[in-house]
């Protein structure tokens, strides 16, 4: 199967199963995570992929606790929420977050990002 692209072309064998979207995933956001120090999802940050770690020029990233306090804030995709607020161990509820991001893809195009959502903290 060839898979093309406005960038690029890749050749692989497969068994297509299903097909659920045609728009690329730019990020992959958790739904959870467990801040425990067991090396198992300690971390929550938006994933990106690849070929986007590599085209992003903006970035922000929050966590708000359910006051609509910022707890953790970030301009820089590789830096994850630990699960600390104001240097305390957060407690294990629902926050909700919001990402905004500018990406260039491989056209040189510009690509204005905005992602919203609630995380889990499970401790």
């Amino acid at each position: 199967m060839d898979i093309s692209t406005n960038c690029e072309t890749f050749r692989q064998n497969v068994d297509v199963v299903n097909i659920s979207s045609n728009t690329e995933e730019l990020f992959l956001i958790p739904s959870a995570f467990s801040p425990n120090n067991d090396g198992v999802n300690d971390y929550f940050k938006p994933i990106t992929t690849t070929t986007t770690s590599e085209r992003i020029s903006q970035y922000e990233f929050i966590v708000f606790n359910r006051w609509g306090e910022a707890v953790f804030t970030t301009v820089d995709a590789a830096v994850a929420w630990d699960g600390q607020a104001n240097t305390n161990n957060a407690a294990a509820r629902v926050y909700v977050w919001f990402m905004r991001a500018t990406i260039e893809n491989c056209m040189g195009e510009q690509i204005e990002v905005f992602e919203k959502g609630n995380v889990t903290l499970i401790k």
